[in-house]
């Protein structure tokens, strides 16, 4: 019986897949440059926004309503993204992050793409922008401080973000 089970084994056809090619992108900010980041200008796209970089490696902004800081020279479909944020105060009343972006220009939903975010009331939720046209499309209460680790993990067409103990796809 044992060696019909090791033939059984032995006979079945073994397939292999190339392993994709793994990009990976990091930044710490510890060389206190932007270098290969862009700004885009928020709200009505006149106003350029105040961000600069912190001690201890950190990005921080004025709260210039729909200001963007985004990494050039990236393209990403499928990833995990890990963020570390805080907001200060209480304006604006939210903060996040945006990836699968494109078309990015200067405004406050100047691209295409997608956005998770936290607000200092107490909301997480996740929002699609397309033709400048933004959409919700899930939002869920957290308690706590408005700040913690971020999580976006994409994978074709399903996404998962996560914010501290707040898990939602």
């Amino acid at each position: 019986m044992g060696n019909s089970q090791v033939a059984a084994v032995e006979s079945d056809p073994i397939t292999m897949e190339a392993i994709p090619e793994v990009h990976q992108f990091t930044e710490t900010f510890d060389d206190g440059q932007l270098d290969g980041w862009q700004i885009f200008k928020g709200g009505d796209g006149n106003a350029a926004g105040n961000f600069a970089l912190l001690p201890g490696g950190q990005l921080g902004g004025n709260g210039q309503t729909g200001g963007k800081v985004v990494a050039t020279g990236t393209s990403f479909k499928d990833f995990v993204y890990d963020v570390d944020m805080a907001l200060y105060s209480a304006w604006p009343d939210q903060g996040g992050v945006i990836f699968r972006a494109t078309d990015l220009k200067d405004g406050f939903d100047g691209y295409n793409g997608y956005y998770f975010a936290v607000t200092v009331s107490g909301r997480a939720f996740l929002s699609r922008v397309a033709n400048q046209q933004y959409k919700e499309l899930i939002s869920v209460p957290y308690t706590g401080l408005p700040s913690g680790h971020v999580s976006i993990v994409a994978n074709g067409n399903h996404i998962q973000a996560f914010f501290n103990d707040i898990r939602r796809h």
